[in-house]
């Protein structure tokens, strides 16, 4: 969410974008994982570069 703001983004538009994109890499770690239970801050930052790529 910081990196959103400090390029620009409205505060309210950073938040979202930074949720959707926290819980689109948990999506893509967990299924890397083969489980939603026990991801960590490490697998979220592993997932992150698909997550954006997911975009479009």
């Amino acid at each position: 969410i910081g990196g959103l703001l400090a390029q620009g983004m409205a505060p309210y538009e950073a938040a979202v974008a930074g949720a959707f994109i926290h819980g689109r890499a948990a999506e893509i770690a967990a299924r890397a994982l083969g489980t939603p239970i026990s991801l960590i801050a490490r697998d979220l930052l592993a997932a992150m570069p698909q997550a954006f790529a997911s975009l479009g």
